[in-house]
């Protein structure tokens, strides 16, 4: 159960970040230039390197669960390289942060936007915002587990039916 629970955050990370990375019609410049200064205001290098450290232990396991006699010593070293290497998104998520940003508002409404982080209050909600996405995950995942377990009936007897005549998955 627990490989499943893992699984299922690693998706649940993945499905998160890659938020918005789906483009639409391309917007034009001017929003775009807006939408680019929100995202950068609202989600620095800082934030990011912390989001990801607060999903590394999930990837640790997931690492050690699937690489059996791993060290720790090679269980940290995974962790270091996967933030390098996650890290190394940084533009690219703000690039698709502020692409989102700008498809779904007009130029003025990413303009107030903008204007409004930039006040007293605009910037307390982007201080607060990283415990506030934290303590979020840690509720959703407690929140995902609970109903997890409480429904591992259903989900068991999905694999108890019968195969298909196609065969399993993996052929």
């Amino acid at each position: 159960m627990t490989k499943i629970l893992t699984g299922l955050s690693a998706a649940l990370m993945a499905l998160t970040l890659s938020f918005g990375a789906h483009a639409q019609a391309e917007p034009d410049a001017a929003r775009l230039s807006v939408a680019t200064e929100i995202a950068r205001v609202a989600s620095t290098e800082a934030d990011y390197r912390q989001a990801l450290d607060s999903t590394m232990p999930v990837v640790r396991q997931m690492f050690a669960a699937s690489v059996p006699g791993a060290t720790t010593e090679q269980l940290d070293e995974v962790v270091v390289v996967m933030t390098d290497i996650l890290m190394s998104t940084y533009d690219d998520v703000l690039a698709a942060m502020a692409n989102s940003y700008a498809q779904r508002f007009t130029e003025a409404e990413l303009v107030e936007l903008r204007d409004f982080y930039r006040t007293e209050l605009g910037q307390k909600m982007i201080s607060e915002m990283p415990e506030i996405m934290q303590e979020m995950a840690s509720l959703g995942e407690q929140l995902g587990e609970a109903a997890v377990s409480r429904e591992m009936a259903r989900i068991q007897a999905v694999f108890a039916e019968p195969a298909a005549e196609d065969g399993p998955a993996d052929e």
